[in-house]
């Protein structure tokens, strides 16, 4: 399991713009991912200057504990 925390964000089936919104909030790998809890995750936001341009939907938070299951991973509690 440990080997699978050290892997990048890009194994993830989700959208370029929540990979992108990741790495802005300093989230590269599976297991810096794994740190994180679900309300931490909607709290983020990925911006342009001033104007909100993504935020995580339901069906990406949905393929995101699917993904990080299928290798027996998870979010934070």
């Amino acid at each position: 399991m440990e080997k699978y925390k050290m892997q990048s964000i890009d194994r993830l089936d989700i959208s370029d713009k929540a990979i992108k919104m990741f790495r802005e909030n300093k989230i590269e790998t599976l297991g810096e991912l794994c740190c994180k809890t679900k309300t931490e995750l909607k709290e983020m936001e990925l911006k342009q200057g001033e104007t909100k341009v993504y935020k995580l939907s339901e069906d990406e938070f949905k393929q995101i504990d699917l993904d990080l299951g299928e290798i027996g991973l998870h979010l934070a509690l």
